[in-house]
């Protein structure tokens, strides 16, 4: 978690300083107010609990960098060409000499879920935080450099 204090003490700090009440940004973001409040009381709602998209969008609604909540930086950074493949994702386990089944053990998540993720990784934006992060580590990335692979692909 990020050194400056606990994630959703940030977040609700930065909503208030922002003057935004937290219905517009639940509303805002696909989330129930009772889903939102949630994150603001619970240290570990954005990390366990909160899907990848829902964050980002919160994150892009209070100008925080997902990022700064977690004390993530920038690993090697993939190149442009990188990112645009569709399927990043096999490539890079097939790099790293992983079957689908050795990363499904690494990274804790279900054999199908890794199939989806290779197959259109905007599919990580309905997987809690913590389980991209699970992804990235096993595949020996950065979750920054993940998360940007699936914002752009998302967007295309």
């Amino acid at each position: 978690m990020s050194a400056k204090g606990q994630v959703n003490e940030l977040i609700r700090e930065k909503r208030k300083a922002l003057g935004l009440p937290e219905a517009e940004i639940s509303e805002s973001c696909g989330l129930s107010i009772m889903e939102y409040h949630d994150l603001e009381a619970y240290p570990d709602e954005a990390f366990a609990v909160l899907r990848l998209g829902n964050l980002l969008c919160v994150c892009d609604r209070l100008d925080l960098e997902i990022g700064q909540l977690f004390g993530w930086q920038a690993g090697a950074r993939l190149s442009h060409g990188e990112m645009a493949h569709k399927d990043i994702i096999s490539r890079i386990r097939e790099s790293r000499g992983l079957s689908v089944a050795e990363l499904s053990d690494a990274a804790g998540v279900k054999e199908q879920g890794i199939e989806q993720a290779e197959t259109d990784t905007s599919t990580l934006l309905a997987w809690p935080v913590e389980f991209v992060k699970a992804l990235a580590d096993a595949l020996q990335l950065s979750p920054m450099d993940l998360i940007s692979v699936v914002r752009r692909q998302a967007s295309e």
